[in-house]
């Protein structure tokens, strides 16, 4: 994708002493000089879009031009609470790592993928417990130690979290009504119909919140004892975030993205809007799987995106 230059350029290229190219040369190029920031092709070359992918992380930058061949230049500096950041990569989940004189191979628009590993200082301490299923490196690890320190949840037993034991509707409830401080509902706020019998704080401030319906739960111990999917956390979430517009850019990005989510699916808004927030990235570069089970390392690390970003 080649840059054009603009009058003003041309202006500012009249004031540096630099010379208009001839009539017969290509539109903005100028003698392989940087004008205001710019690349400008040498004669033959074209220059291509890097797009940076923060991988779970934020990083301001989202796309800079390279040319083939010259080197990718000074890069964005990524963050991500409680990650080191370790440089970028063409693949997601490793590889290569690119730096600032690394030479650009690819002669098309690409990718660089942000490369993290776990920052010590958040790793368990002195006399907390260790989940022997918790590897250090894993994509929930920094997630699950927040939650257990933050006494959003603890583990399945005093040496196991299971993060790929299933999530039930009332374990995300609890998990959600704890990450938000544990406060009591506010009775005013709950419908007429609410549920009779039902005592537990979680659920009536749940119910308050508009996240489950007040008709239909019963009270009873095994209420919301069905499995919760990946598209009911995210939404969740979007609705105690006050269900913001994901904007029609990132709607419809996750749209194309994402084979499995349909505009007409009443999750679609709150899958774009936790991507584009960073909070998941989906399942593979093309499903989110809004009908699997979300599982224990799942919530808890959308948890920790969502309220540490």
């Amino acid at each position: 994708m080649k840059r054009r230059v603009c009058g003003t350029v041309l202006a500012t290229l009249t004031l540096l002493g630099l010379s208009a190219p001839a009539a017969s040369a290509a539109p903005g190029i100028f003698q392989g000089h940087v004008v205001d920031s710019m690349l400008v092709e040498e004669p033959g070359e074209t220059a291509y879009t890097v797009t940076f992918d923060a991988n779970g992380g934020v990083v301001d930058a989202l796309s800079k031009s390279v040319v083939p061949g010259r080197p990718y230049g000074e890069l964005p500096l990524p963050s991500r609470t409680g990650w080191l950041f370790t440089g970028w990569s063409l693949q997601r989940d490793g590889g290569v790592v690119a730096d600032a004189l690394t030479e650009v191979a690819q002669r098309g628009d690409h990718v660089l993928y942000a490369q993290w590993e776990t920052d010590p200082a958040a790793r368990p301490q002195g006399g907390e417990t260790v989940f022997y299923d918790v590897p250090a490196g894993s994509n929930y690890y920094d997630a699950v130690y927040w939650a257990v320190r933050a006494g959003i949840t603890s583990g399945t037993s005093t040496t196991t979290f299971s993060p790929n034991d299933p999530c039930k509707t009332r374990h995300i409830l609890r998990f959600l009504w704890r990450a938000n401080g544990s406060p009591d509902p506010d009775p005013a706020a709950l419908d007429a119909s609410s549920p009779d019998g039902i005592h537990w704080k979680d659920v009536l401030w749940a119910c308050a919140n508009g996240l489950i319906p007040s008709e239909g739960y019963e009270g009873s111990a095994e209420s919301g004892d069905g499995a919760a999917t990946r598209a009911d956390a995210v939404t969740y979430l979007w609705k105690l975030e006050g269900s913001p517009s994901a904007g029609e850019a990132a709607l419809a990005e996750s749209l194309d993205r994402f084979t499995d989510v349909s505009v007409w699916d009443d999750c679609a808004e709150a899958v774009a809007w936790a991507v584009n927030e960073g909070i998941t990235n989906g399942t593979t570069g093309t499903t989110f799987s809004p009908e699997r089970t979300c599982t224990r390392g799942q919530i808890v690390t959308f948890l920790y995106r969502c309220y540490t970003r």
